[in-house]
């Protein structure tokens, strides 16, 4: 081999002939769309393929639409096909399958969350579905933010809003908080007054309404004072078994006291001594309290009935309860002082969160992916993105698949293939050359082949010189001896 120049390797794209010694010959002529090959004895195995094909099981190139509809990019590790992104306007609904976006939506995660609509279109989120409705076109009630192209619900006091039902900033002398917008001071100066407690929205609530035959509360499942008959036990309020006899009442504590230990001169009074109904004598009876004196001066539209001040007659379809006229609530006990709603309900049965008497065990309950609002009555609709959250505040404890959690926040997961990484919500390929890289110092790890260079966290192609013999058989080997 004296004097023999003798071809060892040749550059990207070519690949060593042994059936003809010394040549160079391009992987595309022996396996088509294939970019990178080798050959071991007289067997090609391509490596790499023209973009966008990938190198299936059976050492060919093929395109990853050929193989799945619709499918941008995919990989074959077996001989399952696995699509890892889909074209736009459709969605990866399985390792195997893309599926259609909704109507105008240009990217999505699923049938129901478009990212971005076509066009014009503003996104819509109704009940965690989302729809793409025309510019102009949002319905009443919903407020049209161009700038971040989304039709959310309006809510006063807003100067900007986003796609769910949250505000993003407050006017002027509001402050901005669980989405809403209050003035100012009412976050800082809220005073509820006795039996009542700060709701959610920094409202004042009602503690019987939240808490059956509460008296004074600190929050809507905490009561500090329970309304007699009922004891206090554990935060909650019980009715007391005891039976007390006429004249008498059942305290807090559970004990028969007289009538006369809450009201002066009474004789006999409702069952939490809270209102007398008959005075003892001369005492006589006026808006549930005894007065002494021969005369009594009744305030319209109450009249003297001889014993008291009293309404002449009540109402078609209302009954004369605790010294007041009242729409009878069927199994009420007892009702609350300042309105028409049950406090307390009779022996198997509970007062609901709209103040009336159902069988215990048959309470308001939301059913499905709903949690029940309290301070508003009302079952919510939790976001498509969770997958368990808390039945009584909404909270989302776990997301749902395809969604990770940023924050306190469920966003879509959004997975990149070996060439990518996550930037600013897309996937975004590595630089020129690189085979890994690393996003936080924006520096690439590894370069794809020999024919580059790691260099100041670059890969620079490394030039050669070719060396053109006749026994190289011409211009592309590129290492000779």
């Amino acid at each position: 081999m004296s004097g023999a120049t003798i071809c060892k390797g040749c550059l990207t794209t070519f690949f060593l002939d042994t059936s003809v010694p010394q040549l160079c010959d391009l992987c595309g002529t022996i396996i088509a769309d294939c970019a990178s090959c080798s050959q071991v004895t007289t067997t090609t195995t391509c490596l790499a393929c023209d973009s966008p094909n990938f190198v299936t099981t059976t050492n060919t190139c093929d395109t990853c639409e050929n193989i799945i509809s619709n499918c941008a990019t995919c990989s074959q590790r077996t001989a399952t096909t696995t699509c890892t992104s889909c074209d736009d306007t459709f969605f990866l609904s399985s390792s195997t399958t893309c599926a259609a976006c909704i109507t105008d939506c240009d990217t999505c995660t699923s049938a129901t969350n478009c990212l971005a609509c076509s066009g014009d279109n503003l996104i819509r989120i109704l009940d965690g579905v989302t729809s793409c409705v025309a510019s102009g076109a949002c319905p009443a009630g919903y407020f049209e933010n161009l700038a971040a192209t989304v039709c959310c619900i309006e809510v006063p006091n807003c100067l900007d809003c986003g796609i769910d039902t949250i505000c993003n900033t407050c006017a002027t002398g509001f402050a901005l908080r669980s989405g809403r917008c209050f003035p100012s001071r009412s976050i800082v100066t809220v005073t509820c007054s006795y039996g009542e407690y700060v709701g959610p929205l920094t409202q004042c609530l009602s503690c019987a309404a939240a808490i059956s035959g509460c008296e004074n509360c600190t929050n809507a499942i905490t009561c500090t004072k329970c309304l007699p008959p009922n004891v206090l036990v554990n935060g909650s309020c019980a009715l007391s078994t005891v039976q007390c006899p006429a004249g008498q009442f059942a305290n807090a504590a559970g004990q028969c006291v007289t009538c006369e230990t809450t009201l002066l001169n009474c004789a006999t009074c409702s069952l939490d001594g809270r209102v007398c109904t008959q005075c003892k004598s001369p005492s006589l009876l006026v808006n549930g309290t005894c007065v002494s004196g021969p005369s009594v001066i009744c305030v319209a539209p109450l009249v003297f009935d001889g014993v008291g001040c009293s309404l002449p007659s009540c109402p078609t379809g209302q009954s004369r309860i605790d010294g007041r006229c009242l729409t009878p609530i069927p199994n009420c006990v007892r009702y609350q002082s300042t309105n028409d709603l049950c406090a307390f309900c009779d022996t198997g049965f509970q007062v609901t969160f709209f103040g009336l008497c159902t069988s215990t065990g048959s309470i308001l309950k939301c059913d499905g992916r709903n949690w029940f609002d309290r301070a508003n009555d009302r079952c919510v609709p939790v976001d498509v993105s969770c997958d368990q959250f808390d039945e009584n505040t909404g909270t989302c404890i776990t997301c749902a698949g395809g969604y990770i959690r940023r924050g306190e926040q469920c966003v879509p997961e959004i997975r990149c293939n070996s060439r990518q990484f996550f930037n600013n919500g897309v996937c975004t390929d590595f630089p020129p050359g690189c085979s890994g890289f690393s996003p936080i110092s924006g520096l690439c790890t590894g370069c794809v082949s020999n024919d580059f260079t790691l260099k100041d966290g670059a890969c620079e192609l490394i030039s050669k010189t070719i060396v053109v013999t006749a026994r190289c058989g011409g211009g592309p080997c590129g290492t000779c001896e």
